[in-house]
C-alpha cells in the first residue's frame, strides 16, 4: 500500500482543525501526530521523524515560518517536505515560506479532496527525487568503480615493473636502456600524482564553497596578463603531447579576476582534454579577449566530441564508453575546472558535436579597480 508506514505531522493551534485533517489522513492510511504550536512541532519532528509535516503558518509561541525556518536549520529535519496551512493566501505569504523552503501550501478551510492530493503529489515527488538520488549514486559508483582503480594501478605497475627491472638487471643493462626506463618511471610518477593532486584538489573545492571568508579573499586575486599564462600552458601541453604544430592562438591581452595558479590549473584541464580527445593533426584553437565585464577564453578542439546527453551529465568521476575505449583520467578535470570558475564568479559553457568537435567557453570576471589597487 502508498500510504503504509507513512507518517504525518500536524502542527496547529486550533484542536477541531487538527481533528478533521487527522480524520481525513487517517482514513487513507497515514499515521498521523499532532502538535498545537511551532515548539511543539519541532520536538515532535526531532523524536518522531515523520515523512510529511503540515504547519499552519499563524500560531502562538512560534509560527509557521520560523518553525519551518528553525526545521530547515536541523540537519535532522532539514530535508522533510513541508506543506504550510494558511487562511490568507497571498502572493508575499507564497514567496516567503517558499525561500524559506516550504514545499506546498493548502488554504483553509481545508477540503478532503485538496488535502489529500497535496499530500498524495508530495509524497510522490519525494520519491522521484529519492529513486533520481539512488540512480545518480549508483551511477557514480559504477564510475568510480571503473576510472579510479585504473587510474591507479596502471601508472602503479609502470612504475614497479621498470623500477624491479632497473634493480635487478641494471648491471647488465645499456646506459640509455636504463635512462629511457627512469623516464618512464618518472613518466608514470607524473600521471599518478595528478590523479591524487586532482582527488585533494576537488575535496578542497567542496570545503571551500561554503567559507564565506575565504572566498572573499580569493576573490581579491586577479592575473595581468592572462594571455600570457594560456600561451604558456598550452604551448607546454603541446609539446608534451608533441602537436606544437595542432595549436592556434587568437589571445587579446587582458586582466583576469582569478589568481594566476587557478587559471593554469583551468587552462591545463581543459587543454589537456582538447589535446586526449582528438588526433594529431587536427587543429586546437585557443582564444581569449576581454568582453565587457568579463574576460572570454575558449578552447575548441575538432576531435571525438559528445552528444547533449553526455554534456548534460558531465561531473566528477564521470567518463563515457569506458568500456568501450581506453581512456586516461577521472572525469574529475572539467569538475574541477567548472568549480574554479564558478568560486570566481564566472560561469563555464561547452558545445559539442559528436564525432565533429567540442568547445568550451570560460567567461571570467575582469580584474576590477579594487583588485588592481
Amino acid at each position: 500500500m502508498e500510504t503504509e508506514g507513512k507518517r504525518i505531522l500536524v502542527i496547529d493551534d486550533e484542536e477541531s482543525l487538527r481533528s478533521v485533517i487527522k480524520e481525513i489522513l487517517a482514513a487513507e492510511g497515514y499515521e498521523v501526530l499532532e502538535a498545537s504550536n511551532g515548539e511543539e512541532g519541532l520536538n515532535a519532528a526531532r523524536t518522531h521523524h515523520p515523512d510529511l509535516i503540515i504547519c499552519d503558518i499563524r500560531m502562538p509561541v512560534l509560527g509557521g515560518f520560523e518553525t519551518l525556518e528553525r526545521l530547515r536549520a536541523d540537519p535532522v529535519t532539514a530535508a522533510i517536505p513541508f506543506i504550510f496551512l494558511t487562511g490568507h493566501l497571498d502572493r508575499q505569504h507564497m514567496r516567503d515560506g517558499m525561500d524559506l523552503g516550504a514545499d506546498d501550501y493548502i488554504t483553509k478551510p481545508v477540503s478532503a479532496e485538496e488535502l489529500t492530493h497535496a499530500v498524495r503529489t508530495r509524497f510522490q515527488k519525494s520519491m522521484l527525487l529519492r529513486r533520481q538520488t539512488e540512480e545518480k549514486l549508483q551511477e557514480l559508483r559504477s564510475s568510480i568503480s571503473l576510472a579510479l582503480p585504473h587510474e591507479l594501478r596502471t601508472p602503479l605497475n609502470g612504475i614497479i615493473g621498470f623500477a624491479e627491472i632497473i634493480a635487478s638487471d641494471a648491471s647488465s643493462l645499456p646506459a640509455a636502456q636504463v635512462t629511457e626506463m627512469a623516464g618512464m618511471i618518472h613518466s608514470s610518477a607524473k600521471r599518478l600524482h595528478r590523479v591524487l593532486e586532482n582527488f585533494l584538489i576537488y575535496a578542497q573545492l567542496e570545503l571551500l564553497s561554503t567559507d564565506t571568508k575565504k572566498l572573499a579573499q580569493m576573490r581579491m586575486q586577479y592575473t595581468e596578463d592572462a594571455h600570457l599564462i594560456l600561451r604558456a600552458t598550452s604551448e607546454e601541453l603541446a609539446d608534451h603531447y608533441g602537436r606544437s604544430d595542432d595549436l592556434r592562438f587568437d589571445l587579446i591581452p587582458g586582466a583576469a579576476g582569478m589568481a594566476s595558479s587557478d587559471l593554469t590549473k583551468i587552462a591545463s584541464e581543459i587543454l589537456d582534454n582538447a589535446f586526449k580527445f582528438s588526433e594529431a593533426g587536427s587543429p586546437i584553437l585557443v582564444s581569449a579577449r576581454p568582453e565587457g565585464p568579463s574576460y572570454m577564453i575558449r578552447v575548441t578542439d575538432h576531435g571525438r566530441g559528445m552528444t547533449e546527453v553526455q554534456v548534460a551529465r558531465i561531473g566528477a568521476y564521470v567518463q563515457f564508453d569506458r568500456r568501450l575505449q581506453e581512456q586516461q583520467g577521472t572525469g574529475l578535470g572539467l569538475s574541477i575546472a567548472k568549480q574554479l570558475v564558478e568560486l570566481y564568479g564566472g560561469k563555464i559553457e561547452l558545445q559539442s558535436e559528436r564525432g565533429h568537435s567540442t568547445s568550451v567557453a570560460l567567461i571570467l570576471p575582469l580584474a576590477s579597480p579594487r583588485q588592481r589597487s
